[in-house]
């Protein structure tokens, strides 16, 4: 597939997973992915992540 440049990355963190959109500069989208990562609950009212698992969410 010939796709010439340039495009625009978007990255998104959510709660529950990294969103990356590819867009060209007229905004048409040209790609999209998802990638979920944990949630953990140490204590009643906590919530953790991970930077690692951020890292690589978007890696994949």
């Amino acid at each position: 597939m010939d796709m010439p440049g340039p495009y625009v990355m978007g990255i998104d963190y959510g709660t529950e997973s990294c969103r990356v959109a590819i867009f060209d500069l007229v905004g048409t989208p040209i790609g999209f992915a998802a990638t979920p990562y944990k949630t953990t609950h140490p204590r009643p009212g906590w919530a953790e992540q991970s930077p690692d698992d951020w890292y690589l969410a978007l890696q994949s």
